[in-house]
């Protein structure tokens, strides 16, 4: 029979017997159930006491060998330490005591005590080398110049000049613009403006006048002098690493006008600054000379140039450009002036080179445009006459408001026929989809070049800023075999003959500007090339362009005094911008609206 189990014992049946009698055995194991478990309990509790006692002496062992690797470490650390500061009081005490002798002279402190001399033998030839220089200074002392005898960290402070005085009017060239761009920038470049000036100032033994903003009117007795400090101002002005959210050439750097003129002048004191001033025609002159210089440049009077004939200007080697006869306002008569800058920066003169003043190429010459557009009745809208203007609405063409901006895409490179077929569809079908993603009108398509229009037939604030989105888009798509060169300014629109015509017509200095600038960006292996007409642009102005356009070239706009800035656009930096604010670009397969609105 089976049992069942009773209370806290369990029967558990291991076998069945038969004996020789006939009689059946079941023989059944009773198991204490709480002997049983109570035994398996004290075994993991001893289990359990033996691993914590043996993790305790794990780590007080391992707290006893840190506790020992530390002391040593310290140890030596502190050992190394006292061995490198004798070595180096051994090496350097002589070197300090030179270096102490070398201050007191620059000091002229020439009385005071010698170092003693050093044992080791090279130092102690030092030493007594520069001995031998401090006595010969100490003998010839008598013979050095009071300017020279100051310490090198003080400014030399003069006497205002008197009698026939030379005086210089400096001005920042677009100071006003570079402070829109970036007023913390231009916070710190002016600091660094002001400090080249008063530098060169007291090295020439010149006199500061005043400060008018970001402009110097400063006064010398000796014209050379004067002369002088102009080279040098202009020379720093380049070795300056000026702040990058400006965007200035850093071969160029910051762009100062200077004007120079001597003559009488009246003395004054200001009453409230107790300092010097002047009166009279001379500053008139001098002003308005500045007013006439090329950014960069120093305008300098006749009288000027005779008052330095036959003087050396040592190191500079200043180049002299004979500017010719022009009227100053305020200034009776024509005044012949000339220009002057260092001889490694010649490229800043009107007439000294190309690189920086035009750029030819044989498909268009823009100086040749710009020529005809000075003596133009109608200088506004560039090389077009006025018959053109006025016969505008015959052949439905009219003048745009305001300025647009144009496009111009010209594929380069040579290639075989099939190739050039399947690149200019391929050129034309990116520039379609581009344009209507940015705004831009489709304009005329000759042989291998496109032309895209903004803010012409339809509405376009931020034309300037839509072409560049525009450029970046394309660069994405067909950089290999495209080059794009954008311009902006006013245009005559329309279409000729009928209103049914597919494409539209352009005319206007843009169209050869944008050409123009899509050959240099092919010329210097870049892609885009933005040329600013007109100050109206926000190319080159804008905080929010700034980031985005390097400055890459200028060209001579008819006169000296006005000039064409062109830009290269940076189109990786810039696609990066738009992907971060709404997304890959993905051609036509985005939403027109919701690309316009990101």
């Amino acid at each position: 029979t089976d049992f069942a189990p009773q209370g806290e014992e369990f029967y558990y049946r291991v076998g069945r017997l038969y004996d020789a009698y006939g009689v059946d055995w079941y023989v059944h194991l009773v198991i204490d159930r709480a002997y049983i478990l109570g035994s398996i309990d004290d075994k993991v509790a001893e289990t359990r006491e033996r691993i914590t006692v043996a993790e305790h002496k794990v780590d007080t062992d391992l707290s006893a060998a840190q506790t020992v690797l530390y002391v040593c470490v310290v140890a030596v650390a502190v050992g190394l330490t006292v061995m490198s500061a004798m070595f180096v009081r051994i090496l350097l005490r002589p070197l300090a005591s030179l270096v102490q002798e070398m201050m007191w002279v620059s000091e002229m402190d020439l009385h005071k005590t010698e170092c003693e001399l050093s044992n080791m033998e090279e130092v102690r030839e030092m030493q007594v080398a520069f001995r031998k220089m401090k006595k010969n200074l100490e003998d010839f002392r008598a013979y050095v110049p009071t300017a020279l005898l100051n310490s090198s960290n003080e400014l030399v402070v003069v006497d205002p000049p008197t009698g026939d005085v030379a005086l210089v009017f400096t001005d920042i060239v677009r100071s006003t613009e570079l402070w829109e761009r970036s007023a913390t920038g231009m916070n710190t470049a002016m600091e660094m403006h002001n400090d080249i000036m008063r530098k060169a100032l007291s090295k020439h033994r010149g006199y500061e006048v005043k400060t008018i903003g970001d402009a110097f009117m400063v006064a010398f007795e000796n014209p050379l002098d004067a002369l002088k400090f102009c080279l040098e101002v202009q020379i720093n002005l380049v070795k300056q690493a000026w702040p990058a959210e400006l965007c200035l050439d850093p071969l160029q750097g910051m762009k100062v006008r200077m004007g120079c003129h001597i003559g009488h002048t009246i003395p004054e004191e200001n009453p409230l600054t107790g300092r010097r001033d002047y009166r009279g025609t001379t500053v008139s002159l001098a002003s308005r000379a500045e007013s006439k210089a090329l950014p960069g440049t120093t305008c300098v009077t006749e009288a000027m140039m005779q008052a330095v004939q036959g003087s050396g200007y040592g190191a500079l080697s200043p180049v002299v450009e004979d500017y010719g006869f022009h009227e100053l306002k305020g200034i009776e008569g024509k005044q012949h002036l000339y220009l002057m800058v260092p001889s490694h920066m010649s490229d800043r003169l009107g007439q000294s080179s190309a690189k920086h003043t035009a750029y030819e190429v044989e498909m268009v010459s823009f100086r040749d445009v710009c020529d005809r557009s000075s003596t133009s009745s109608t200088s506004a809208i560039g090389p077009l006459n006025i018959s053109i203007v006025n016969g505008a609405k015959k052949t439905g063409l009219t003048l745009v408001k305001g300025n647009a901006t144009v496009a111009v895409c010209m594929m380069v490179g040579a290639r075989k026929d099939s190739d050039v077929f399947d690149d200019c569809n391929a050129m034309v079908r990116a520039a379609v989809e581009a344009a209507a993603q940015t705004d831009g009108v489709l304009g005329n398509v000759t042989g291998q070049t496109i032309t895209v229009i903004w803010n012409a037939s339809k509405p376009c604030k931020l034309h300037t800023t839509s072409a560049m989105r525009f450029a970046s888009q394309l660069k994405a798509r067909s950089s290999n075999f495209m080059r794009i060169g954008i311009a902006t300014g006013p245009i005559l629109y329309g279409n000729i003959g009928t209103h049914k015509r597919r494409f539209n017509t352009t005319l206007g200095r843009p169209i050869e500007a944008a050409t123009a600038a899509a050959a240099l960006a092919a010329h210097y292996s870049t892609f885009c090339v933005i040329s600013d007409l007109t100050t109206d642009s926000d190319a080159g102005r804008s905080p929010a362009v700034a980031p985005f356009i390097r400055l890459l070239d200028i060209w001579a706009d008819g006169s000296p005094s006005r000039l064409i800035y062109v830009y290269e656009l940076l189109c990786t930096k810039l696609t990066k911008q738009l992907e971060d604010a709404w997304g890959t670009i993905s051609g036509s397969d985005r939403d027109i609206e919701e690309h316009n609105a990101a």
